[in-house]
């Protein structure tokens, strides 16, 4: 047995050999239990994208923000804002993956993500000065929305998923839709209340005898119950905040999507449009509706100029031979909610002139020309009217 003897105003120290052999117990223990957790702990996937571990340590998120949860009961990792810098008129936003799908994202991967946090263009949803819109006369599409900015970092994420099989990134780029959906849906809905509340002119109404505030009252009456109604359903404005699913439904009456040509189906075994659009519509609880046919093949609008665009897809789609009937049992559907949901709203959403409001998706938007082409199309059954919008993946 060995004594340690401590000399008076002296700190007492252990031998060499002791503190050697303390070392190399304490090496053995930290050995042990890092075989210990790689064993029976969390195993640390491979990135989706590039490959690299995602092991951030610590259990946090890949930026180490907080959680956050939407109103469908999915949790949100808030993954930060890139891209153009500036000030919008609404604000900018800071958009989110959920996090079962940022959790497979290395950081790096996560960090590139070029959100379009600014919109300059209300739109085409451009984060820079748009010469397409002003140049554009036969317009049939009310607004688009995207997610990021085409750069070199989504344009390799879109082609390892359309080019080379990697269609393990579907839900990535899907979920990439959903916080552009939710802007998108909110920005809807307070052009919908800024309507509503616009009051009428009563002095005009009085200087044609009172006529006037006759043919006005139903459409008033409307307005302050289908304001009450809204209120009534729960729908909390804002960026960033919750729309309840009841309101969701009432604003969008069904997902479409742009389809491309039986040649492309085969060479890629799927439409990247079609698949974004369904796990949307499953997301949000939406119906997805095909609509569209392609009447031909066309070549590969990347290499083409704006004008040859614009040309290329003249006549290129045509809606499916069942779209009017299918459009028809959408608006059926609506009306059936609105008389499940609350009775008195079936005068205001089952009119014959209430606009079906659809939301078409594709994967990029470089100057609309498919998309306004898909909205003409659409348009041109003309005995059904239609509000359209478009969400697209990527803003070229």
């Amino acid at each position: 047995m060995r004594y340690f003897v401590q000399v008076k105003g002296e700190k007492m120290t252990k031998p060499t050999s002791a503190r050697l052999t303390m070392a190399g117990a304490n090496r053995v223990i930290k050995q042990s239990i890092t075989f210990l957790y790689n064993l029976l702990g969390p195993s640390h996937a491979a990135c989706m994208v590039c490959g690299k571990s995602t092991n951030y340590g610590g259990g946090e998120g890949m930026d180490g923000g907080s959680g956050s949860s939407k109103g469908n009961g999915e949790s949100y990792r808030n993954n930060g804002s890139h891209g153009s810098s500036g000030v919008h008129s609404r604000g900018q936003a800071s958009f989110a993956l959920p996090v079962s799908i940022s959790h497979q994202l290395c950081k790096g991967c996560l960090a590139s993500i070029s959100w379009i946090s600014v919109i300059r263009c209300s739109v085409c949803g451009r984060s820079v000065h748009c010469e397409d819109c002003v140049k554009r006369s036969d317009a049939q599409l009310i607004a688009n929305r995207s997610a990021v900015n085409y750069d070199e970092h989504m344009r390799e994420w879109l082609a390892q998923y359309k080019y080379r099989g990697s269609e393990r990134l579907q839900p990535l780029l899907t979920a990439m839709l959903f916080p552009v959906f939710e802007q998108l849906t909110a920005e809807l809905y307070a052009r919908s209340r800024e309507r509503l509340n616009a009051r009428p002119n009563i002095r005009t109404m009085r200087q044609d005898g009172g006529q006037g505030w006759l043919d006005e009252a139903p459409s008033l009456l409307r307005k302050r119950l289908s304001t009450l109604m809204k209120s009534l359903l729960g729908m909390r404005l804002g960026s960033g905040k919750e729309i309840s699913s009841a309101l969701r439904a009432s604003l969008w009456d069904a997902i479409t999507y742009v389809p491309i040509s039986p040649e492309r189906a085969g060479e890629r075994g799927f439409n990247q449009a079609e698949q974004m659009a369904a796990g949307l519509a499953a997301q949000y609880g939406l119906p997805i509706v095909p609509l569209l046919l392609r009447t031909r093949d066309s070549d590969k609008q990347s290499f083409k100029t704006r004008q040859q665009r614009v040309s290329n897809v003249g006549g290129l789609f045509a809606p499916l031979p069942d779209a009017p009937a299918n459009l028809d049992a959408l608006r059926a559907r609506k009306c059936m909610v609105a008389i499940r949901e609350q009775p008195l709203r079936q005068q205001m959403n089952c009119e014959p002139n209430q606009p079906l409001r659809l939301l078409l998706v594709d994967d990029i938007y470089t100057t609309g020309s498919t998309v306004h082409s898909c909205a003409r199309a659409l348009m041109s059954m003309q005995d059904r009217p239609l509000e359209i919008y478009a969400l697209t993946w990527a803003r070229s």
